[in-house]
């Protein structure tokens, strides 16, 4: 059976067997540093394991100049997954992975995005991928039944000998007869009948592995994303795209103006709010909202500027666009102050702060939008443009400690204004980055009784981890975890 690639490349010969066995190690692998027990150092142990199989199993086609800086990122968020795992962590290592395996698997699209999106399409198939084995192993089934008989043959002997002296040497020596026993019980209980939930985990990871190692190739009709020829339009239909998309500039252009002008009246230059206006509902109540119309209308724009030249030729058009794009950042930075607004009157969250984070990476995608509308850039451009710029943003964001950052400026800001808030509770769910920000709040002279409430939170915290660190091992040890327990007192205990 052969699989051919969309664009010629040549096909792809497959060997079920191998990719089986190769699956199976990985998922043992999988299930020896991930089940039932926290991730931490077998990050580090797994992802050069998957990258192995990956270009051992297409080592002709991928060791191009992308390739090994997708290899060099991935050391890098692999080394951080020691220091400490995150949301930002695991998502970059997904990408990258994903980035690699496109690069691997699909070069014979033309370009790179299209390459991490049939990627992704093909993990998100990969339970289909078990039809393709099945189809591979029946079409191979005699010479794999002869290569099993002649193994079984060579292996049998071997084996039964092997158990008989086991159980002689198990009744006479009562040291070796526990061990025995011991390992025959972990064997029937974890291997001959597991638990349900550790099934399911190496049926989940198994699937993904064999996806990974040999996804679905691209079909040779084309996807939407490929790409597609231009297609001539009439005069008559040129005209009245290029006018509706006039329209919709204008039109949204004075809505925004509307909203941008009564942000600048009593948001900015503090002017006294209408009457029945509360602040803090102008100031918190809806900002997702205005993310959203945000988010639509840089779908909007892209949508108007990916028409034919014809459609968007009118010496209004890119003029309305800009001016719409220059509303959006003046609504993004309303936003922001907004937030900003509301985190003086309360205090810093997580969710605030990637917020904020947004608000910028949606900045720079206006500012990407308005290159590719002056220069006329692809469609394809802006895409890759904004994968690179989202992908440095999480890249960076997952070295950073903004757990530990937002635990610090809440409680230092509660060291200066007693008058302010502090929520322990929520510091608390911060989980270790929040402990050593807890004890200086707990140290704290004022005897406030969140000085108190700060001081049972950590010692409870801390007692928690001291006895679970005797329960991990190795594999969960993490080092920003490690040290920051000790900063906190933990080590003392």
């Amino acid at each position: 059976m052969q699989e051919s690639t969309p664009l010629g490349r040549g096909p792809i010969e497959l060997r079920a067997p191998r990719f089986l066995i190769t699956a199976l190690l990985i998922t043992i692998a999988a299930d020896w540093l991930f089940y039932d027990t926290p991730p931490g150092a077998s990050v580090v142990l797994f992802i050069p394991l998957l990258i192995a199989a990956l270009l051992a199993n297409r080592l002709r086609q991928a060791f191009d100049s992308f390739s090994l800086a997708m290899l060099l990122l991935l050391s890098g968020a692999a080394v951080q997954s020691i220091v400490e795992i995150s949301f930002s962590n695991v998502l970059v290592l997904g990408a990258l992975l994903v980035a690699l395996m496109g690069q691997t698997f699909h070069q014979q699209l033309p370009r790179l995005w299209t390459r991490w999106v049939e990627a992704l399409l093909g993990l998100l198939k990969s339970a289909g991928r078990w039809f393709w084995l099945l189809g591979e192993l029946n079409r191979t089934e005699r010479g794999l039944f002869r290569a099993m008989i002649w193994w079984t043959r060579a292996i049998l002997p071997a084996l039964m000998l092997a158990a008989l002296f086991t159980l002689l040497l198990g009744f006479g020596n009562v040291i070796f007869g526990r061990w025995v026993n011991t390992a025959w019980e972990t064997v029937l209980k974890e291997i001959v009948f597991p638990p349900f939930t550790r099934v399911l985990f190496w049926a989940c990871v198994s699937t993904l592995v064999l996806a990974f190692l040999h996804p679905s190739l691209a079909p040779v009709a084309r996807r939407m994303w490929f790409g597609k020829p231009p297609i001539p339009i009439s005069t008559e239909a040129a005209s009245l795209n290029s006018l509706r998309s006039v329209l919709i500039l204008a039109v949204l252009n004075i809505l925004f103006l509307a909203v941008n002008t009564i942000d600048a009246c009593y948001l900015w230059m503090n002017a006294t709010l209408p009457k029945g206006v509360i602040y803090s509902e102008f100031v918190h109540n809806g900002v997702y909202n205005l993310i959203t119309c945000v988010l639509i209308s840089a779908l909007v724009l892209t949508f108007l500027f990916d028409q034919s030249k014809e459609a968007i030729s009118l010496r209004w058009t890119k003029t309305l666009a800009f001016a719409w794009i220059a509303q959006n950042l003046f609504l993004i930075a309303s936003v922001a102050l907004r937030l900003k607004l509301y985190v003086d009157v309360y205090q810093l969250s997580v969710l605030r702060v990637y917020v904020a984070v947004f608000l910028l990476l949606v900045s720079a995608g206006f500012i990407l939008l308005g290159i590719k509308i002056l220069r006329d850039k692809s469609f394809h451009w802006l895409v890759l443009s904004n994968a690179l710029a989202t992908f440095v943003l999480f890249y960076a964001v997952q070295f950073l400690n903004v757990d530990g950052w937002v635990a610090d400026y809440n409680v230092d800001r509660w060291i200066k204004h007693a008058d302010k808030p502090l929520d322990v509770g929520y510091l608390s769910s911060l989980g270790p980055p929040a402990w050593p920000a807890l004890r200086k709040a707990a140290v704290d002279p004022r005897g406030l009784p969140a000085s108190l409430e700060a001081r049972g939170s950590l010692n409870t915290a801390l007692e928690i981890e001291h006895s679970a660190n005797e329960h991990r091992s190795w594999k969960s040890w993490q080092w920003r975890r490690d040290a920051l327990f000790r900063e906190a007192g933990g080590a003392n205990r």
